[in-house]
């Protein structure tokens, strides 16, 4: 499955300022999670839709919380 990957976070050019992004990028996937729950319940997006983007959301924080620890690495020996 391919998912956009936009430059949204592009530009951000120290690790304390690309760890602040990312926080925000979390929180916005959690916010994700209730809005997709939202169109299936007001029939905008059909049950296989729905499983396929839940999916990726219950795997996202997992891959994105080690992303985070890595930066926190790169901080911490700066």
């Amino acid at each position: 499955m391919n998912y956009y990957t936009g430059q949204e976070g592009f530009g951000r050019y120290s690790y304390k300022e690309n760890l602040k992004f990312c926080y925000y990028a979390r929180g916005s996937s959690e916010e994700t999670k209730d809005w997709i729950r939202k169109a299936y319940n007001r029939n905008l997006i059909k049950e296989n839709e729905k499983q396929k983007i839940e999916s990726f959301l219950k795997e996202f924080p997992i891959k994105f919380n080690t992303y985070i620890r890595k930066i926190k690495e790169y901080i911490n020996n700066e």
